[in-house]
């Protein structure tokens, strides 16, 4: 298998290079955005597995050209974090990877993840959405202050994960963005929000 890995922290990217290396895995390892998009277009990679955090060109960016491509528009992507920040899970949610894997990890583990996505198992996906619900459904706020309501028939991460669901995922990542954002402009406000099966009044 062939990865192409972007990693700018020149010691976490030896480990995770010559770890895949062990493992009869060629690696081509850069260490910005744009080496990586130079690369993609001339050399073929079976998977991109890229750092949240890159210089010059971001990872989110990186993924979103990706993903407008249309001969790499398919490549799969997996992204590595320093944390399990919801605020970053949307943000790669709505760029358009495949999976996410959290620091620190062993080898075993990203080998794990990368089989997923290669075998288009969307589990890696469904967690991060089952991390968005956690926080539809666990805001804590006062009963004065403003609620939304998302009304969803079916709405279990497993169900927001399939391919067809993939509209209403998004929407739901783009509402909560917004929710957080209007917290973060407005200081005091602390809207919050849940998800339901409906939207009715009980």
């Amino acid at each position: 298998m062939k990865i192409l890995l972007v990693e700018d922290d020149q010691k976490i990217g030896q480990l995770i290079a010559t770890g895949l290396e062990q493992k009869a895995h060629q690696v081509v390892w850069v260490q910005d955005g744009h080496k990586a998009w130079k690369l993609l277009n001339g050399v073929p990679v079976d998977v991109l597995i890229t750092d949240w955090k890159l210089p010059d060109l971001s990872a989110t960016e990186l993924v979103q050209k990706l993903r407008r491509d249309e001969r790499l528009g398919q490549l799969p992507v997996l992204m590595m974090s320093g944390s399990a920040d919801k605020s970053e899970i949307v943000a790669a949610i709505k760029a358009g990877i495949n999976g996410l894997v959290v620091k620190p990890f062993t080898v075993a583990q990203l080998l794990e993840k990368i089989t997923a996505v290669l075998q288009g198992n969307e589990v890696s996906l469904e967690e991060q959405i089952q991390a968005l619900c956690r926080g539809l459904t666990t805001f804590e706020r006062q009963a004065t202050n403003p609620l939304v309501v998302f009304g969803e028939p079916d709405n279990t991460a497993t169900a927001l994960a399939r391919p067809h669901r993939r509209q209403s995922a998004n929407y739901l990542v783009r509402a909560v963005d917004a929710i957080n954002q209007a917290n973060d402009d407005h200081p005091g406000l602390e809207l919050g929000y849940v998800i339901d099966h409906n939207t009715r009044q009980n």
